[in-house]
């Protein structure tokens, strides 16, 4: 799990010479304002008395150059922080990235995740500057302890008096730092709303109907009413800041002028010189402005902590704990057996899954079949175990799923959704999701001798090429050719167990047929399970579940339920009516397809 000394470890890894380097510039800087406090002290005193402008001018050449050297270690301190804050915020998003290890995805597919994952987003970019602002904040400690001390040398009520003067300003970090993080959680479906809306307006598919439906106008104005939001909300959020800063900063002119008078005492009582004077007033203003950058940087103190406490409730709440200890790891899938599972969306009403008991055994090719909203899919993904179930209700080779480390189970299924991925990778890349070495070019070049028809024959010897629109130089290919890309895909993984969920639904009817004839022989032995709203090619099945509201209404092979003459029967008679092959009631004409 992520502790707040976790993420220093991850922000800090492979950056020691650039942090090396940040600290050598740092350690020079106070003995640079060492040496400028007593020259501006020797620089005021020879101005007092008898100047001599050769030794003023050398005095102010000095000076000059150690300026000269301050800005040079600041803009080389700059130069290597912007380079750490780059580094750490790759760190952090692959920390992040790689911690997303789901599973199921019940509880992704909600607007509850894209709100807590853009809050965790949010509270991760806070704390990306966190190496920057602890460097900051050693920087100004140095320069603070330099500053002090000769305040403190001369008098040390007056160095008393420039600390407690500035302690509110810590106090409006830490108000500042849970308001930010109240900011996040309220601004979070503002921001998601705005990208939404300008993903409506800028990406190709989306820019279809609206140059068809003159839609423009209104996305635009969505847009503008979430942006707006974010904006009122950040304004706010940004006031209140002033205002507490406001209250707060109004101590530090009360405290100088309360050093000014201690040190006016001591320069009319000849207890310092005028150069003291001068030089602990400029002293003074530095402290109290290292003290403001302090409090500043002192933030992320105040911000690690929530981040990490974000952090560790999303993982809670959206990933399974790694630490989690599993009684079962099946090598094969046998058998999967269903004991009167139901299944609801989270803040769903109904269940979309009520009361389904039904055994799969390995060899089978199953359909599931039924009309839009019948739960067919939702049926399928809680078998390939993307759901969470209670237990005893989904058993895998006879062990319960939930007992079941569902990576495991994961590399025996394969799958192609209705809503398949369109990768902007080169062919070779779309369909091993794998870096393209010779073994795996090899065995995609194989997959397609197969099947010729999933990739399109202009792109047969040109397999590096880069698909879809998002990069340059990219092939766009059409739905159809997208989905023959998505059936490569599953096919290449070779697993005992493939889901097709509506895989064939823009190929024409001749391709679809004979590549779901295809895919069945050379599956032989393997499980197979078809959703599909073509009948023909669930009649290919061995088994057809019938769905309805959420529920098995009938089960049996193509001619048992024709027989049967119940929904399967009209949902086929139907279909075939428009095709001049009428299922009579009597007899059924072309049980197999």
């Amino acid at each position: 799990m992520t502790t707040s000394l976790r993420w220093f470890r991850i922000m800090m890894q492979g950056s020691l010479v650039s942090i090396s380097v940040v600290i050598l510039l740092l350690a020079i800087q106070p003995g640079v304002g060492w040496l400028t406090f007593h020259l501006n002290k020797q620089l005021f005193d020879q101005m007092a008395g008898h100047a001599i402008w050769k030794e003023l001018a050398i005095i102010a050449a000095l000076l000059a150059g150690l300026k000269l050297l301050e800005l040079i270690l600041t803009e080389g301190s700059r130069l290597v922080q912007a380079q750490l804050s780059l580094r750490i915020h790759n760190r952090l998003e692959h920390h992040l990235y790689s911690s997303i290890q789901p599973s199921s995805i019940t509880q992704l597919e909600t607007p509850a995740f894209n709100h807590d994952m853009t809050t965790l987003k949010n509270s991760l970019n806070q704390i990306e500057q966190s190496i920057s602002s602890i460097i900051g904040l050693v920087q100004q400690v140095l320069i603070l302890g330099v500053y002090g001390y000769i305040i403190f040398t001369y008098s040390w009520l007056t160095a008393l008096i420039l600390l407690l003067f500035s302690l509110p300003l810590f106090w409006v970090e830490l108000l500042s730092a849970l308001r930010l993080e109240k900011y996040f959680h309220k601004v979070a479906q503002q921001q998601i709303e705005s990208m939404l809306a300008s993903d409506l307006i800028l990406k190709p598919q989306a820019l279809k109907e609206t140059m068809i439906f003159g839609s423009q106008r209104y996305l635009l104005q969505r847009w503008s009413e979430a942006a707006e939001a974010v904006i009122r909300k950040t304004f706010t959020l940004k006031l209140g800041e002033f205002n507490l800063r406001s209250v707060a900063i109004i101590f530090q002119p009360i405290g100088f002028l309360l050093a000014q008078l201690i040190f006016f005492n001591k320069l009319v009582g000849n207890t310092i010189t005028l150069g003291d004077y001068a030089a602990l007033s400029a002293a003074a203003l530095t402290v109290f402005s290292s003290m403001t950058q302090i409090a500043g940087n002192s933030r992320i103190f105040n911000q690690i902590p929530i981040a990490t406490r974000n952090f560790k409730t999303f993982l809670a709440k959206y990933i399974q704990s790694p630490e989690q200890s599993y009684a079962a790891q099946p090598a094969s899938v046998q058998h999967i057996r269903l004991n009167r599972l139901t299944f609801a969306y989270p803040n769903a009403a109904a269940s979309a899954l009520s009361d389904i008991s039904l055994d799969l055994n390995d060899q089978d090719v199953v359909a599931i079949v039924g009309e839009n909203g019948s739960g067919k899919s939702t049926l399928a993904k809680v078998v390939l175990g993307l759901h969470e179930v209670e237990p005893d209700m989904l058993y895998i080779h006879n062990h319960d799923i939930n007992d079941i480390e569902r990576q495991s189970w994961f590399k025996q299924v394969s799958v192609v959704n209705q809503d398949y991925m369109k990768y902007s990778f080169s062919v070779y890349e779309n369909i091993a999701l794998h870096h393209p070495n010779e073994e795996v070019q090899h065995k995609v070049r194989g997959l397609i001798q197969a099947y010729p028809m999933l990739v399109p024959a202009e792109l047969h010897d040109e397999l590096d090429t880069v698909l879809g629109n998002s990069l340059q130089g990219g092939r766009q290919l059409s739905g159809g050719q997208w989905q023959r890309i998505a059936i490569a895909r599953a096919l290449y993984k070779d697993s005992p167990y493939l889901l097709l969920d509506e895989a064939t639904s823009e190929l024409d009817p001749i391709t679809e047929l004979d590549l779901v004839n295809r895919i069945i022989t050379d599956r032989a032995g393997k499980t197979t399970v078809l959703v599909t709203h073509n009948l023909s090619v669930a009649s290919m099945a061995k088994q057809i579940i019938v769905m309805h509201e959420g529920r098995i209404i009938e089960k049996g092979s193509h001619q048992e339920l024709l027989l049967g003459k119940g929904m399967y029967f009209e949902m086929w008679n139907k279909r075939h009516q428009y095709e001049g092959e009428r299922v009579h009631e009597q007899s059924y004409v072309s049980g197999l397809v």
